[in-house]
């Protein structure tokens, strides 16, 4: 009895711990210059986390790079830098760095203006770790796709997991212009160690100017892409739907409450049998104040993916954009709002939630400043997470000539204090539970105590 009090009380206290705090550090390129749009796009996997500067000018004018960050590089808990990080045939205007992804030892990074295939058309490159020397990250593949043509903008959106790699093409024309589309490719798919195309991945409904594959997220066996056109829409496809390694289409994804011009399906995430889908022109607290869905797997019905619950910022509104960026991992998600104005008009900020214990529904948690916020950061324009880390850029367009800014943070979990009354009511009745026990116990025939 007095492990079953012990193990409830441990239960209700430590089962959901919320994240009362975030240690902040700064990620410094140190050969960033105006106008390089440093954090376009970031991505985070562990220790690594890696940074697009789509318009740097290493090989000509917005050639672009991208920057891979450390855990513990150059001292305990610091993030510095490991690798920048260059396309091979790197040209003017390629836009190298406008998408990154990274999972475990591989990184993904789109060039969305590359012309191999036309003006625009687009690329992305794939790098793994160790290749080229121990600890380096080096180029293995160049992907295309392989019916590209000009304008495709394919590499607008990356996504990798594991052996799979997922790029969106939201200009492609199939349907229409602007229709979109994007491409699945596998590990070791047309010989050992090369990235060769799955499956292309339209949608089934698509139609002009819907955009799909502005947004594109992939975690093991499930793929989400966005289309942001209008009200906006999700859809899901997963592997071997419809066939051994086919990629099917199993759900479209709207919000509950669509309005015209949302642009629901703008950013994207998955993470097991959750995804979270940002709405940032949402108006429930204003024009552009706003919102993002959680949707989950078999809610409402086997295999369906419905919608779980629909959140807004706890301090929303007009013009704050959230929902501009997300991110999900485990228990945990991000949410950008990059037009928020706490402290500077338009400085950003992300939230960050947790699923309640019941799981029915998401708790604002925290809400992530930069400690060098200023007038037009835009901090949140990009998220990522990856278990307690958060990654946030803070991409400065409206500024200027400013390079761009992004930050790493480390969740805390906020202790319960055994002074809560909640604690204190539930010691005084599993106390009052455990006597009544005993008391029980020293009744019954044939016991004893000693």
């Amino acid at each position: 009895m007095y492990l079953l009090a012990t193990l409830l009380l441990l239960a209700a206290v430590g089962a959901r711990p919320a994240f009362g705090m975030a240690i902040e550090t700064k990620l410094i390129a140190a050969d960033s210059a105006p106008g390089d749009q440093f954090s376009s796009s970031v991505s985070v996997s562990g220790d690594i986390a890696v940074v697009g500067a789509f318009a740097d000018d290493d090989d000509g004018s917005a050639s672009g790079s991208a920057y891979v960050f450390g855990r513990d590089e150059g001292g305990p808990d610091n993030w510095g830098l490991v690798k920048k990080l260059t396309a091979s045939d790197a040209a003017a205007a390629d836009n190298f760095g406008t998408s990154v992804s990274i999972s475990g030892d591989t990184i993904v990074v789109g060039a969305l203006g590359d012309d191999d295939n036309g003006s625009a058309s687009g690329s992305a490159y794939v790098f793994d770790r160790d290749e080229g020397g121990v600890s380096n990250w080096g180029e293995v593949k160049k992907l295309t796709a392989g019916d590209g043509a000009a304008t495709d903008t394919f590499g607008r959106s990356v996504s990798v997991s594991g052996d799979t790699v997922v790029v969106g093409a939201n200009q492609d024309d199939d349907a229409g212009a602007d229709s979109g589309s994007a491409y699945v490719f596998g590990r070791d798919q047309g010989g050992l160690d090369n990235w060769g195309q799955l499956k292309k991945l339209t949608a089934d409904d698509a139609a002009l100017g819907d955009k799909f594959g502005v947004s594109v997220s992939i975690d093991m066996d499930t793929v989400v892409v966005g289309a942001n056109r209008d009200a906006g829409r999700g859809y899901v496809f997963g592997r071997d739907r419809g066939g051994v390694g086919n990629w099917g289409q199993v759900k479209k994804l709207v919000a509950s409450d669509a309005a015209g011009g949302d642009q629901f399906g703008l950013s994207v995430a998955v993470d097991g049998d959750t995804a979270l889908i940002g709405s940032p022109f949402d108006d429930d607290a204003g024009p552009i104040s706003g919102s993002a869905y959680f949707f989950e797997r078999d809610q409402g019905g086997t295999d369906n993916w419905g919608e779980l619950t629909k959140v807004t910022a706890v301090d929303a509104a007009a013009f704050d954009g959230f929902g501009t960026s997300v991110g999900l991992s485990g228990n945990a998600a991000v949410i950008g709002a990059f037009r928020d104005d706490d402290g500077f008009d338009r400085a950003g900020s992300s939230y960050v939630y947790r699923p309640s214990v019941s799981g029915t529904t998401w708790n604002h948690q925290t809400k992530l400043h930069a400690s060098d916020a200023g007038l037009n950061d835009e901090f949140g324009t990009t998220a990522a997470l990856s278990g307690a880390t958060v990654v946030v850029g803070a991409l400065q367009i409206a500024v200027g000539a400013a390079p761009g800014k992004a930050y790493a943070y480390e969740l805390i979990a906020a202790s319960v204090p055994v002074s809560s009354p909640s604690v204190i009511g539930l010691l005084g009745g599993l106390l009052a539970l455990t006597g009544a026990a005993l008391a029980l116990r020293t009744l019954r025939p044939g016991t004893s105590e000693t």
